[in-house]
């Protein structure tokens, strides 16, 4: 009996704290202390914005001075709020420049849970609304400030209208995650705004990775030009990306394929490895590649052949790392039914797909004419007979395509370039009719003028954007460096806000992390998530003060 008494208390706490933490709730201090007052400390925490609470003067910014404030009985905090001095042209007096806040743990038991450096100053009279990065249970919260602001005169002090603190429901879905401001000079970042599950609706805001070109760097050499992106998720936020061309390589040019591993979700890249070197062809690339299965890879890529024809080579791998053959010309793809499929020149267009059928398709163009999409089947993945043209539309070279569920159907996601200035991509349930295109997103700058080659990077579930080869509008074509990879990110639209602002310029980070270009160092107003369609509101986030290096984590949906 005691046990289940004891059960019953522990469930009766964890319900007392959920709820509390489910709801808003603001917290006026009933007390408080501080290491010194010039003026009032009750004015601290009198619900009074017009009186000031007032530490003593320094020499020096490089004093310590304190404040704490308690209010009745434990609670869940998970925001403190501080109003600062502020005179007529809204300039914040006294706010301190490096500050640390902590939480009463109990009786003399001060738990550290925010350290601010070079804290800019406030300049709106708004609240500066700081989140924790957790809920805690507590009475009271003590700031102690190590560098200080000035006064009217300049003179180092602390000083405080208001401190006040509460919890928002808002914040169990947007968290502050530090700061960064040297390496995030006038943006901040907001993590987790990935791409949800596919939505054939929801295809429309990609944000550029603002690495450009340095991404994925092709290696130091006299010839590094580098193009033809293809992603395989290998696990989790394991990569393995592949692309062809001159990675840093001397003369004779040879296009090779080679792969790199990033092992963070895009962040950062091994080092490259060549997979198929050119062998009879005097080029292979434009690669395509499928795992079918643990242990069971395969790969088509363009070959051409010492009479300036390009045909379609394939290889297999047990890992996606080690391939055979690893040398092009060797093993080709054979299409029956196609006229005069011998005598043809079929360049940059490869890709396949096995259905749930296993049945193999593949796609390819001529290149002479452009006029459309090819497409053959197989159930061998090397021996194809002709069935229709799946893209009747010309000048759209297919690199990718990959196959989703939504809606109680397979759709199948198709992207193409024609070397300009724009991506295409199209969605369809039909592998024998891939649907009429449209223009994913357009060149974001000269650096990717003119657009080459693309593929998804996606994981059967989600796209979370697309890899693709361009080089810059004054690019010459026998320039040895021209092609470089890009990447766009298929991200939630992140929009912050207040009377002043609105900022909704965003480049991407890796696959999962949006910056948001800002056009002053402090604001206190809103984050507006929407879905990646760029219109459907997710998330509307409470009050709350961001900064310039600030890094966000969002946890909704």
């Amino acid at each position: 009996m005691k046990r289940l008494h004891q059960l019953f208390l522990v469930a009766l706490t964890l319900f007392f704290f959920s709820s509390i933490s489910a709801h808003s709730a603001e917290y006026q201090p009933v007390a408080a202390s501080s290491s010194s007052q010039l003026w009032p400390l009750t004015s601290a925490y009198d619900n009074n914005n017009s009186t000031i609470w007032s530490s003593n003067t320094h020499g020096s910014p490089a004093a310590t001075e304190e404040i704490a404030v308690w209010w009745s009985g434990v609670q869940s905090v998970n925001y403190v709020k501080l109003l600062p001095r502020y005179v007529q042209s809204c300039t914040a007096l006294g706010f301190p420049i490096d500050f640390r806040i902590y939480y009463s743990g109990g009786p003399n038991n001060w738990v550290e849970i925010g350290n601010y450096i070079d804290y800019p100053r406030p300049n709106r009279c708004d609240w500066i609304v700081i989140p924790l990065p957790a809920t805690v249970q507590t009475d009271g919260i003590r700031i102690i400030a190590t560098r200080l602001g000035g006064d009217d005169a300049g003179t180092p002090v602390f000083q405080l209208a208001e401190v006040k603190a509460g919890v928002e429901a808002g914040f169990n879905q947007l968290s502050f995650g530090g700061n960064n401001a040297a390496a995030l000079p006038n943006k901040m970042q907001v993590a987790g705004v990935q791409a949800n599950a596919f939505n054939p609706t929801r295809l429309s805001n990609w944000n550029y990775d603002e690495r450009g070109s340095s991404m994925i760097a092709p290696n130091p050499g006299a010839y590094r030009n580098i193009y033809s992106p293809q992603a395989v998720q290998l696990s989790g936020s394991v990569w393995r990306i592949y692309f062809h061309g001159w990675d840093g390589v001397s003369a004779p040019l040879y296009d090779r394929i080679y792969t790199t591993v990033t092992f963070d979700d895009y962040l950062n890249f091994d080092a490259h490895y060549l997979q198929i070197d050119h062998g009879n062809c005097l080029n292979v690339g434009n690669e395509s590649v499928v795992r079918v299965a643990p242990g069971d890879w395969r790969m088509t890529y363009t070959c051409m052949r010492t009479d300036n024809l390009n045909k379609t080579g394939y290889a297999t791998s047990g890992d996606g790392a080690n391939w055979s053959p690893n040398t092009g010309g060797s093993s080709m793809i054979n299409v029956t039914g196609y006229p005069n499929w011998a005598a043809g020149d079929y360049n940059g267009v490869n890709p396949i797909i096995k259905d749930s059928n296993a049945v193999w398709h593949y796609y390819f163009m001529e290149s002479s004419t452009n006029p459309g999409v090819e497409h053959a089947t197989s159930t061998d993945g090397v021996n194809f007979a002709f069935v229709n043209r799946a893209q009747q539309e010309p000048m759209r070279a297919l690199n990718d395509v990959k196959a989703f569920s939504y809606g109680g159907s397979t759709h199948y996601l198709s992207c193409y370039h024609m070397g300009q200035s724009n991506l295409w991509m199209s969605t369809s349930t039909s592998l024998s009719n891939l649907g009429p295109t449209k223009v994913a997103f357009s060149s974001y700058s000269n650096e990717d003028k003119m657009m080459i080659t693309c593929g998804w990077v996606q994981d059967g579930t989600r796209v979370y954007g697309m890899l693709y080869g361009a080089c810059a509008a004054d690019c010459d074509p026998a320039a040895p460096s021209r092609n470089r990879l890009f990447a766009r990110w298929l991200q939630k639209k992140v929009v912050f806000q207040n009377n002043y602002v609105t900022w909704d310029v965003s480049t991407g980070f890796g696959m999962k992390n949006s910056r948001l270009a800002m056009s002053n160092k402090i604001e206190t107003g809103v984050f507006k998530i929407y879905d990646t369609d760029g219109q459907t509101l997710l998330y509307t986030s409470p009050l709350v003060t961001v900064r310039e290096g600030d890094l966000w984590n969002y946890t909704g949906s």
